[in-house]
């Protein structure tokens, strides 16, 4: 009479070398001489796998070829077959589609509190159901359709039953919690409740569960205080004074500040302009105030901020000071004043033309001229197109619009500039000389101008490049003007 070796799973393992360690952990009798091969079987000895079917319950008995097939085509479940009492005809055995699933068998076990670390909580689910422990592993098993774990517990805050999944329990476990509750609500009302020291000064913190310090008069807080006679004009004139008596707190990008943490910090003691009283403020509401309002004052509160527009907002056009209602919405106390002198007459900046200004066109006349001064400006001072330099200019720049086509940037065909790549107007060669659309044009002068660097820095070699590859005719119309201008 033959023995059979039996191995109980819950559900298919996710790979086959899973498979193979199950089955040797529990028999080591039978590996064979290959990696995840097993000894084949004879008439005094055999293996076999019991799992339960996935869809009805059924035990079922395998063959290890028949699991190692299954878990090989990626099954996770185990069915019975076509004589599922579930559904008379049913698919094939090793397809994933099954009749419909009974009622889960849920395992509970009951906590009085969380254990200290997880091999604690291995053990007290192996004295109630040690079926879902793994041998020799000291892990709990993986739920299925058929079967789960689930934890009872008492919430601490508010006494209610609690039923959680395995995983949630781990995870309360693993991050050093004793109690679990019922939801953020009876959380928070569990941290008001204890104290927690203070990671500075150890002193207790029970006023707001967030907190890891107890506030910004800790003692253990490093305050450096910077005592101004006078305030800096705007956030440009903080940046400067911070860079020149505090260096180690100006930020990476331009015009930023460190971020103070907080065991340091660094505050401004100013004078308020109102009641001409010293007053502490942190650098970032300083630098914050200075963005958000865009003024050059800051006041200790909002009562002198409110008695300071009282008292020097007046009206733009009049000169007399603004209601109390209004001061914070207008410059004008009525339309009145505020059409009062407009339009203006002023000379254009351009053609120095007198015209009669309106707010939208302050500066020029026309748009037209303001098109020309924009054209000078982006040239450099002290263009003049009468010049010989002025001339090839003006014959290259048919050129090299023939030769581009377009913005080299983003290939527009119209409002088409030419940029000198080396800044100097006076050097007109055609390697030197690039088509951009005037918003490419504008945003290279800009970057330029602060930050140093152009956001195009391949323009140079692109147009050595096109050059290189113009025809004959067009290198000797660039020869000839190099020689009628040199």
């Amino acid at each position: 009479m033959s023995s059979i070796d039996y191995i109980e799973l819950l559900e298919l393992p996710k790979s086959e070398a899973r498979l193979y360690e199950i089955i040797i952990a529990t028999y080591a009798l039978w590996a064979g001489s290959e990696p995840l091969k097993l000894r084949k079987g004879s008439r005094l000895s055999r293996l076999r796998i019991k799992l339960n079917c996935a869809d009805c319950g059924k035990p079922i008995e395998w063959e290890p070829n028949r699991a190692f097939s299954a878990v090989r085509r990626g099954n996770k479940r185990a069915l019975c077959g076509v004589d599922c009492p579930s559904k008379p005809n049913k698919k094939p055995v090793m397809s994933n589609k099954g009749c419909k699933l009974p009622a889960k068998r849920v395992d509970i076990v009951h906590l009085a509190e969380l254990p200290p670390d997880m091999p604690g909580l291995y053990r007290q689910v192996g004295a109630i159901h040690p079926h879902w422990i793994v041998p020799n592993e000291g892990w709990v098993r993986r739920g299925s359709k058929v079967a789960v774990l689930k934890f009872q517990l008492t919430c601490p805050a508010c006494q209610a039953e609690l039923i959680l999944p395995y995983h949630r329990v781990a995870a309360s476990v693993r991050n050093g919690h004793r109690t679990t509750t019922c939801g953020k609500r009876c959380t928070g009302i569990l941290q008001r409740r204890e104290s927690r020291p203070c990671k500075g000064c150890g002193a207790p913190i029970t006023h707001h569960p967030g907190l890891h310090f107890c506030g910004p008069n800790c003692p253990s807080r490093r305050t450096t205080t910077l005592y101004l006679e006078t305030q800096p004009e705007g956030l440009e004139g903080l940046h400067a004074l911070i860079a020149a008596r505090a260096p180690e707190w100006i930020g990476k990008k331009p015009m930023s500040f460190r971020t103070a943490g907080w065991r340091q910090a660094l505050h401004l003691n100013i004078q308020c302009p109102t009641c001409s009283e010293h007053f502490n403020r942190d650098l970032k509401k300083a630098a914050y105030s200075y963005r958000k309002y865009n003024s050059n004052q800051l006041y200790c509160s909002r009562s002198c901020f409110d008695n300071r527009r009282l008292t020097e907002n007046n009206c733009k056009g009049c000169g007399e000071l603004l209601p109390d209602a209004i001061r914070h919405k207008r410059w004008y106390c009525s339309n009145d004043c505020k059409t009062f002198k407009w339009p203006r007459l002023r000379p254009c900046n351009h053609c120095k033309t007198i015209y009669s200004a309106r707010p939208k066109n302050l500066s020029y006349c026309s748009l037209t001229c303001a098109r020309k001064a924009h054209s000078l400006y982006m040239r450099g001072p002290g263009y003049n197109p009468d010049t010989i330099y002025g001339a090839l200019f003006k014959h290259m720049r048919q050129l090299i619009l023939r030769r581009d086509e377009c913005c080299v940037v983003c290939q527009i065909t119209t409002s088409l500039a030419i940029h000198h790549i080396d800044k100097n107007k006076k050097n007109n060669s055609a390697q030197n000389l690039i088509t951009l659309c005037f918003r490419h044009h504008r945003k290279h002068h800009s970057f330029e101008d602060n930050y140093g660097q152009t956001p195009y820095p391949w323009l140079a070699e692109l147009a050595k490049k096109r050059t290189d590859s113009m025809l004959f005719e067009w290198l000797e119309e660039v020869e000839m003007l190099q020689k009628l201008y040199p």
